[in-house]
């Protein structure tokens, strides 16, 4: 897919996050969020099940209210910006959704040009960048099954499609590939780094240290409602830190092609 003109101007960060704090009425999850995405970054979410990374993501999405703070997007503050615009520059793909209606997969994907249309059908532009978004996250061979027929790997692909579709300049991820094999988190990395060649700015929340050094420009590390680390992913996941906010050791290798690893360190049992 080219770079859509929704990519606006080069200038100044997609995402800017400032004294934010969000959560749920009388549950506050994360404060003091401060941080910026900026054209051409993958920002690794990273932090233990529960500390708000989740929240975090749907609120930047405009899902969930902020308590308290400021979301720009593009220079503009998310209040000021009416929902279809929204869609035209935010793209959200939740890590589940559960799907009611027996939608056929290309109906699912297509569902990402509402932002883009201005009547009640499709038009060809919207079925061509639908199908071209179906092959890039390989969910094209599905097309015309019923969304309520797919595992939960194929489903997230459906999902990230129908976000593919709708080429926001500002992608925002939860957990991408975690109902995912081997082969789909590879290809997950690949589609990562075509957006940013782009010049689209990603935020995607994972559990894999691994996967956030192998695609990640930068890593946010969450922790006790904060943002306790920001910076490039060698510098960031280094094992003080990493037992610190999981609670467990960590031994950190370089592997056979000089790539940087982390592994949780099991204690050893005795024979």
């Amino acid at each position: 897919m080219p770079p859509s003109s929704s990519l606006g101007s080069l200038d100044g960060p997609l995402l800017r996050v400032e004294s934010l704090r969000c959560g749920y009425p009388g549950r506050e999850v994360l404060r003091g969020v401060e941080f910026e995405v900026h054209r051409g970054e993958v920002v690794a979410l990273l932090g233990p099940n529960g500390s708000g990374k989740s929240t975090l993501l749907r609120t930047l999405s405009g899902l969930l209210p902020s308590l308290a703070g400021r979301i720009s997007i593009s220079g503009r503050e998310i209040q000021q910006i009416a929902p279809r615009e929204r869609g035209q520059l935010v793209g959200y793909v939740p890590q589940e959704e559960t799907p009611v209606f027996p939608y056929s997969v290309r109906e699912v994907v297509v569902m990402g040009r509402m932002v883009h249309g201005e009547g009640l059908w499709e038009s060809e532009d919207d079925l061509r960048q639908a199908e071209a978004a179906m092959a890039l996250a390989d969910c094209l061979s599905l097309a015309d099954r019923s969304i309520l027929e797919l595992s939960g790997g194929e489903r997230q692909r459906v999902l990230l499609a129908r976000c593919l579709a709708q080429q926001t300049p500002l992608v925002l991820l939860d957990e991408p590939t975690s109902h995912s094999d081997f082969s789909h988190q590879v290809a997950m990395a690949e589609i990562l780094c075509r957006l940013v060649g782009e010049g689209r700015g990603i935020l995607l929340a994972l559990h894999d240290l691994n996967q956030a050094l192998l695609s990640a420009t930068r890593c946010l590390v969450v922790s006790q409602g904060e943002i306790v680390a920001d910076g490039p992913p060698a510098e960031v996941l280094v094992p003080e830190l990493l037992e610190t906010v999981y609670g467990c050791r960590f031994e950190r290798v370089v592997d056979s092609m000089g790539k940087i690893r982390v592994f949780p360190s099991l204690p050893l049992t005795p024979a």
